[in-house]
Formats: structure tokens, C-alpha cells, sequence
């Protein structure tokens, strides 16, 4: 049901900077996100897992702009924002609307 969707065009997105005052507010809603569900997995509903465990993909809101976190070879998260709608996730009952969300 969760697949992300990539074209490479050549475009890339901006990432906004955030100072790191901010950064446990995303260590929050990275758990949230992981915690509701709102993570990669297959068709039938099994999570797309990294070797530990950790979930490949994980989509929450920092204000109103949707951000995919990816678990990297380095055992961490790298957010950026999805702000083209053919990058978006495959999201049946539009279960994203529903997404932890930060607004800072």
C-alpha cells in the first residue's frame, strides 16, 4: 500500500534548515510517525524493514508540507520534503491526512 513513488528529473528538493534547538521536536515526531504506523510496506501491509529492524521510510508533517524520513546505510534518518505530488507515497485512504505533524 506504501510504496514511494521516484522520478529522477533532475529537479531536486530544498531541504529547509532548521536550527538544532529544533532537533528533538523531529526525534519526536520521527517516533510518532514509527509508532502510528505511517512507515514503507509492502502490499500486504508488512513494513519495509533495514536489517535492524528500523523502518526504510517514514512520513510525518513539519507544517504543511509532508517530509519522508529514510534510514540510511549510516544507521540514521534523513528527512527532506515531498513537495511534488508524483513523489508522494502511494496512499490509499489518504491515511497521510492523519500523519504526525509539527508545526514550528
Amino acid at each position: 500500500h506504501w510504496r514511494p513513488v521516484w522520478r529522477d528529473d533532475g529537479e531536486t528538493e530544498r531541504c529547509d534548515t532548521f536550527d538544532v534547538a529544533a532537533w528533538p521536536q523531529f526525534e519526536m515526531l520521527l517516533k510518532a510517525a514509527i509508532s502510528g504506523g505511517f512507515v514503507a510496506a509492502n502490499k500486504h501491509g508488512v513494513p519495509h524493514l533495514a536489517g535492524d529492524g528500523y523502518p526504510q521510510r517514514v512520513w510525518a508533517w513539519i507544517g504543511d508540507t509532508l517530509h519522508e524520513a529514510r534510514y540510511t546505510q549510516n544507521r540514521v534518518y534523513h528527512a527532506f520534503p515531498i513537495t511534488r505530488e508524483e513523489c508522494r507515497p502511494t496512499d490509499q485512504g489518504d491515511r497521510l491526512a492523519n500523519a504526525p505533524r509539527w508545526r514550528p
